[in-house]
């Protein structure tokens, strides 16, 4: 034992190494020369068994180099793991991820130690469990889809379909200035924007069900006020607050694809899901003009108020999805039935409802403003969007007071942006086509991230194209037929589609267990842009006239075309330079 240290240090690293068969034979004693970086002997009343990681193991329990390298091995995450959760008051989301992988992996240890509490973990009863959402019927399994697409139909619709009814508002409240009225897309889009940062953590903390049916609930009660308004303030101001409960839909639903679809069928999934709040923008004035039209700009807010409590009815009959939440649930009831409490779920945390909610009001700004992927995307989709929303403002001065059409005929002009929409989203096979055959990165022996862009790359082009020939067809005077103005919206909506789906998904693939607050710091972006942009559209073309105030729409969306080529080519090397990024590739690359 001379060569050989006294006491293990804890602090050493772990190399990658082979025990030998000769030091296996020898007791452990002439380990110094093969590995002594990960094993080390100990004083002598101790010296018939060896220290892995400060954790004893038996030299007759060893009975092969594999099973001390499956030891250690299984010893090194679960220290690293319990080491990173001591952080997890600082960073939940983070420490949600990991919480499964130290279960499993406390479970693996636990079954070759023999131990005890193995039994009161509750799970599911085997991979067929009938309670596992994930393996309810595929029948019931498209009810819910088309359910959670319905109720954010109905929502997002009701950002948009407010704008047909604006001349009557403004002819019954006695309202000049028209961006008074389009206030009321700026306050629905800011419920939108930040209501989902608090309603996340209350579904993780409830359920999903829970929250829907509250949210949704409430979401029904404000839309009376909107009926029955005596005067703007109260359509303005009471269209922030439904549009806080509303926001369930945005927040909540994809995380109800990601419960009942295993990831193969996911992308269908979401391709559906998709249509919904896509073409909800488009329906809103498309179906809003037809009411006005012949029932008033109040039947817009009737016809929204019936359409929620439908779908809010119909959610009854979707159970729970969120399996931490049934789990936990499940242990629960275990406990209250044998008296037992140590029955649990691995889902089982103590974090309090006010640290999730500092987490998910913090990291997704903070990322925002210090992470070069989440910034440029978060610009370049928000401006999209907002130009989509200032459409909503254009196309009413340029169909109705330019050409004079009726309100109905005015909204069946959206008819060219919802075709476009519709074609984004049929191309998704042909995307998913594309990303995979994309080379493989070497390094990680996976598709990167970046295969997801080709698609972004053309729609780049698209969407800029449908703004130019709509500019520059718009006036009347200039080009008579009004055929070019509403065909310009299937490029513009096709490529806005291709950049808000797959744009999105390019970031929140590159940051893996980050990707929620990835995206929520997308969202604020997207909404806050695309609720205070249109606030100037209507001066902006009164002003400069449609076919240079559209141009200067299309410019902008042209000085962008860069940013989907730049990820494509150099996407590697930026997220390389993220600290962010290079810790969490370092922490799954020793995982």
């Amino acid at each position: 034992m001379s060569g050989l240290p006294t006491e293990c240090d804890s602090k050493v690293t772990l190399h990658e190494g082979v025990l030998s068969d000769q030091a296996l034979e020898n007791g452990g004693r002439n380990t110094h020369s093969g590995y002594c970086h990960n094993l080390c002997a100990v004083p002598e009343p101790e010296a018939d068994r060896l220290y892995v990681i400060g954790e004893p193991v038996d030299l007759d329990r060893i009975v092969s180099r594999e099973t001390v390298r499956t030891h250690r091995s299984c010893r090194d995450n679960i220290q690293k793991i319990k080491t990173a959760n001591k952080d997890e008051e600082a960073d939940p989301e983070k420490a949600a991820a990991l919480r499964l992988k130290e279960n499993i992996l406390s479970n693996s240890s636990e079954e070759s130690n023999g131990d005890e509490d193995d039994e009161f973990l509750v799970d599911w009863d085997g991979p067929d469990d009938p309670n596992n959402p994930m393996n309810w019927s595929k029948p019931y399994r498209f009810f819910c889809l088309i359910t959670v697409a319905t109720q954010t139909l109905c929502v997002v619709f009701w950002s948009s379909s407010y704008v047909s009814g604006a001349p009557g508002m403004m002819k019954e409240f006695g309202i000049q200035n028209k961006t008074i009225v389009v206030l009321g897309i700026t306050t629905y889009l800011l419920g939108l924007a930040f209501a989902p940062l608090v309603l996340a953590p209350l579904s993780e903390m409830y359920g999903r069900r829970r929250v829907y049916r509250i949210c949704l609930f409430l979401f029904i009660i404000l839309i009376i006020p909107t009926c029955v308004a005596k005067n703007i303030t109260t359509v303005i101001t009471v269209r922030f607050f439904a549009a806080c409960m509303g926001a369930v839909t945005l927040s909540n639903a994809p995380g109800t694809l990601a419960d009942i679809f295993k990831p193969e069928d996911r992308a269908t999934a979401f391709a559906i899901f998709a249509i919904a709040p896509m073409n909800g923008p488009g329906f809103g004035p498309l179906f809003g003009g037809i009411l006005y039209q012949y029932l008033g700009w109040r039947s817009l807010n009737y016809a929204v108020l019936i359409f929620a409590g439908v779908v809010w009815s119909i959610g009854f009959f979707v159970q729970e999805t969120y399996a931490p939440h049934l789990l936990r649930q499940k242990a629960l009831k275990k406990r209250l039935e044998t008296g037992e409490s140590r029955y649990h779920s691995r889902y089982d945390f103590t974090l309090t409802f006010w640290s999730l909610l500092w987490t998910n009001l913090t990291r997704p700004l903070n990322m925002l403003f210090t992470e070069a992927i989440c910034a440029c995307w978060a610009v370049y989709v928000a401006v999209i969007y907002a130009i989509l929303y200032m459409s909503f403002v254009a196309y009413p001065i340029v169909f109705a007071e330019l050409r004079g059409w009726k309100p109905i005929y005015s909204g069946l002009a959206f008819l060219g942006i919802v075709v476009g929409t519709f074609i984004g989203i049929s191309l998704d096979p042909v995307v998913r086509w594309g990303y995979n055959r994309h080379k493989v990165d070497p390094e990680t022996g996976k598709i990167p991230p970046e295969a997801l862009i080709w698609s972004v790359c053309i729609a780049a082009f698209l969407s800029p194209i449908g703004l130019y020939i709509f500019a520059w067809t718009s006036d009347p005077r200039i080009v008579k037929p009004w055929i070019w103005s509403i065909l310009a919206g299937i490029p513009f909506g096709t490529g806005n589609c291709l950049i808000f789906i797959h744009g999105s998904n390019y970031m929140l693939n590159s940051y893996s267990i980050y990707a929620a607050s990835a995206g929520a710091g997308n969202t604020v972006a997207r909404s806050i842009l695309g609720g205070i942009l249109p606030l100037f559209a209507p001066k902006m073309y009164s002003a400069l006239g449609p076919p240079v105030a559209g141009t200067v729409l299309a410019v902008l969306a042209t000085v962008l075309i860069p940013i989907p080529f730049v990820f494509y080519k150099w996407g590697k090397q930026i997220r390389m330079k993220s600290p962010l990024l290079m810790a969490l590739a370092k922490e799954q690359h020793y995982e």
